[in-house]
């Protein structure tokens, strides 16, 4: 593959020009960068592949066209989402449609550098993308039955009080299921365990 492209779609010059800093200091990284989704999406058919970054809040089309398209282009363009504003329900929506990873704003520059390289390795599917994959498996085939169905209630939205009901267990239960699954994950948010799951394909 020639090189690495990295796509942003951000309306902030300010935080276009962080990103591109960045990965400028890791080296190797060809960017373009586009402040709305029409831009992008016309030309998106011209384009090498690559990596994209994604801001859900844009002018106009929001952030949810490119990923639709994105995700047509599959594996062509994986794509990191990011946002300043969220529930369980988009993310939920975004993993399924491919999203490598779904951030939040103010991003940290660890977590955005992490995210875009395991872009990259899917991009590629290379061993490091299966290894991921497999680890991800084999995190999620460790959770008892209690713990796998109460992550897939939360990630539906639902109270404590209305997964005890459903499972006829109590809310504390729940939360201590809820602990232990997350711990089990290396999830440190709900979040983080929404991406695991998708990453072993469960989501």
């Amino acid at each position: 593959m020639k090189g690495k492209w990295l796509y942003i779609i951000d309306d902030e010059a300010i935080v276009r020009a962080s990103i591109i800093s960045l990965f400028q200091a890791d080296g190797g990284w060809d960017h373009a960068e586009f402040d709305n989704s029409d831009s992008f999406l016309a030309a998106l058919d011209s384009l090498d592949p690559g990596c994209v970054l994604v801001d859900m809040q844009l002018p106009g089309s929001n952030g949810s066209v490119i990923v639709e398209a994105l995700s047509r282009r599959s594996p062509s363009f994986p794509f990191v989402v990011v946002t300043g504003f969220s529930d369980f329900a988009t993310a939920v929506s975004m993993f399924r449609l491919g999203a490598v990873d779904f951030l939040h704003k103010p991003v940290d520059p660890v977590a955005l550098f992490d995210a875009v390289e395991r872009a990259l390795h899917r991009l590629r599917g290379d061993g490091q993308w299966q290894a991921l994959v497999s680890h991800a498996q084999s995190r999620v085939a460790a959770l008892t039955s209690e713990e796998d169905r109460s992550m897939a209630l939360i990630f539906e939205g639902q109270s404590n009080a209305d997964i005890a009901s459903a499972m006829g267990v109590t809310p504390r239960d729940v939360q201590r299921a809820r602990a232990l699954a997350l711990a089990k994950l290396d999830a440190p948010t709900i979040f983080d365990a929404m991406r695991v799951f998708a990453l072993a394909g469960r989501l």
